[in-house]
């Protein structure tokens, strides 16, 4: 019976783990380390709030806000993306399946066995 697919993979291989584990094993820390950053800046700029005026100091506060916000937000998006893609990778690793590697009954042309 003559194989059909790749003849270097065999049914059940499994590639080794490569780059995609060791990302996936740091996302938890750089969630961690990437939200807690911004929010001790905004710790920071509450706490040092600029001169007496209160109305510059109000604006102050809502420009970095503003600024924590969107890279919170554009962080936890490229975190999010880089897991997925990695989750893919992982996946596509896996054990080797072959969808037509049986030999189909209703062939126009006779098998070659």
């Amino acid at each position: 019976m003559a194989m059909i697919g790749n003849p270097k993979l065999q049914p059940g291989a499994v590639a080794p783990p490569g780059l995609e584990s060791r990302i996936l094993r740091q996302t938890p820390l750089a969630a961690l380390g990437g939200s807690l950053a911004p929010l001790l800046y905004l710790a920071w700029a509450h706490l040092s709030l600029p001169g007496a005026n209160p109305f510059e100091a109000v604006r102050h506060l809502h420009e970095v806000e503003i600024r924590v916000v969107s890279f919170l937000i554009l962080h936890w998006t490229v975190l999010l993306t880089v897991a997925l893609a990695c989750v893919i990778v992982a996946v596509m690793k896996g054990p080797v399946r072959h969808a037509d590697s049986y030999p189909v009954a209703d062939r126009d042309s006779p098998s070659e066995e």
